[in-house]
């Protein structure tokens, strides 16, 4: 039997907040493969900012990257990428 490896929206936040985690990253929310669990194209995000709302957690933990969206993460402040800018971690 296949196991499942992805969570949902609403998931991902129960286990950023059981986990105490600094910030939430989503940048895997294609639909689902599984036929019991499919979801519109740009739901995960909504269902994800609704959860974050819902629970008056800071915006600025959580990071929804768009497809191909570079994020450095390393010291200091995490930031995005320029055009063209080396991908080099903690600069």
């Amino acid at each position: 039997m296949r196991r499942r490896r992805d969570i949902d929206p609403i998931e991902a936040g129960r286990a950023y907040e059981a986990l105490g985690a600094k910030h939430l990253l989503a940048k895997h929310w294609a639909p689902s493969s599984s036929p019991t669990r499919r979801s519109a194209i740009g739901e995960p995000p909504v269902k994800l900012r609704a959860y974050w709302t819902e629970r008056a957690l800071d915006p600025a933990q959580l990071w929804i990257l768009d497809p191909g969206e570079p994020r450095v993460l390393g010291p200091g402040e995490p930031r995005v990428l320029g055009p063209g800018e080396p991908r080099v971690l903690g600069r």
